[in-house]
């Protein structure tokens, strides 16, 4: 499931432990509009997924996670530390096939 971006130099994302670093298809919980806790999977991270511009922003970028109910939603970068936030936590690596967002899609 790796799919590398060979013009990336950034370093690696990391969960907010700033050790555990994050992967495509990664089972994760986060707090999603600080009400509901949704689990589900990583589907876009900067510097790894095939870059879409809808999905990153200049200097702020986004990992992008699909809940178990089909809900997509990006969780920030922190800038200076290059970990996402406390609130998303990881659950366990999972290699099987997911939905991955790619160059073509959009946000709607």
């Amino acid at each position: 499931m790796s799919m590398t971006n060979p013009e990336s130099s950034e370093r690696p994302v990391r969960y907010f432990d700033g050790i555990t670093e994050v992967r495509l298809g990664d089972v994760v919980t986060a707090r999603v509009w600080f009400i509901w806790k949704k689990k589900g999977r990583v589907v876009y991270l900067p510097g790894v997924s095939q870059k879409n511009e809808e999905f990153e922003d200049h200097d702020l970028r986004w990992v992008w996670i699909e809940s178990d109910d089909g809900m997509l939603f990006g969780e920030i970068i922190r800038p200076d530390t290059g970990c996402l936030k406390k609130d998303v936590q990881f659950l366990a690596r999972d290699d099987s096939p997911c939905k991955l967002i790619t160059p073509e899609m959009t946000f709607e």
